[in-house]
């Protein structure tokens, strides 16, 4: 086996594993997305309540605005 084939099949291994590090990120940052336009819509919908329905659930405006 030539030095070149040796060299090019290192290079194209560490860009295979370079590849997978890139995916798995990109999956954490998808959840991590997914997570925070769900939890924006959560504040959302607490923000748009009346305070006659947060006291009902046993919260105040005060707690909606610190979460």
């Amino acid at each position: 086996m030539s030095i070149r084939k040796l060299i090019l099949g290192m290079v194209l291994g560490a860009m295979h594993a370079g590849a997978h590090k890139v995916r798995a990120v990109a999956r954490r940052l998808d959840g991590w997305l997914e997570r925070r336009r769900l939890a924006a819509a959560a504040m959302r919908e607490l923000a748009a309540m009346s305070d006659f329905e947060l006291r009902d659930i046993r919260l105040s405006r005060y707690d909606v605005e610190h979460l």
